[in-house]
């Protein structure tokens, strides 16, 4: 086996052997983006409300969970599992009413690993984003359960068809109804709209 020598480079300093031993790996690429928290805290009804991202028990598997920090009696609920799947969950966030009623918000790729690898676009970034919906769930504390969760409507009909969406943000009105608000994109124009949907 042959060794090339190595590259004379100018640096000003003096040769010395050894100097470059123990090399340690610093970093590294990964297809499928490694998992980040994504976390936010919002303040409703005297609670703080914490959302976040965590990696699942295989690769490329998200687990979105919510806790509750009740500001009264200084004590945390126990984790709440919102969502757990191979489609990239991202941004999650949430509020709560009086009620003790709360809507979760996040975005999600219609994509998982094996229907990603397969779509057939070059462009990893545009399949991507143009595969984002927004979903909710409702979780009522009394009941400690999600009651319902579920895609705000869009067209299905592919991978990629309807709306680009993405950064959902919600807030909870008068009794158990809440305002969504999200972006949403047409990258071939390209122009940008926010939308909203009422849920009652």
């Amino acid at each position: 086996e042959k060794s090339l020598l190595p590259l004379e480079v100018p640096t000003g300093l003096a040769a010395t052997p050894n100097l470059a031993e123990g090399f340690r790996t610093v970093s590294c690429y990964s297809a499928m983006p490694l998992p980040r928290p994504q976390s936010t805290v919002i303040s409703a009804n005297n609670s703080l409300i914490f959302n976040w991202l965590e990696r699942g028990d295989s690769f490329g598997q998200r687990k979105l969970h919510c806790r509750f920090l009740d500001l009264s009696a200084q004590k945390f609920s126990d984790s709440r599992p919102v969502t757990t799947n191979f489609n990239a969950p991202n941004h999650p966030v949430s509020d709560k009413n009086e009620n003790n009623v709360s809507i979760i918000v996040w975005g999600q790729s219609r994509h998982d690993l094996e229907t990603f690898a397969a779509s057939g676009n070059e462009n990893q970034v545009d399949e991507f984003y143009r595969s984002q919906d927004i979903y909710f769930a409702v979780y009522d504390s009394s009941q400690d359960s999600i009651i319902q969760s579920e895609i705000l409507e869009d067209d299905l009909l592919t991978y990629t068809s309807g709306r680009t969406e993405g950064n959902p943000r919600v807030v909870m009105l008068e009794g158990n109804h809440a305002l969504v608000v999200w972006q949403v994109v047409y990258p071939d124009v390209p122009e940008g709209e926010i939308w909203y949907a009422l849920l009652d």
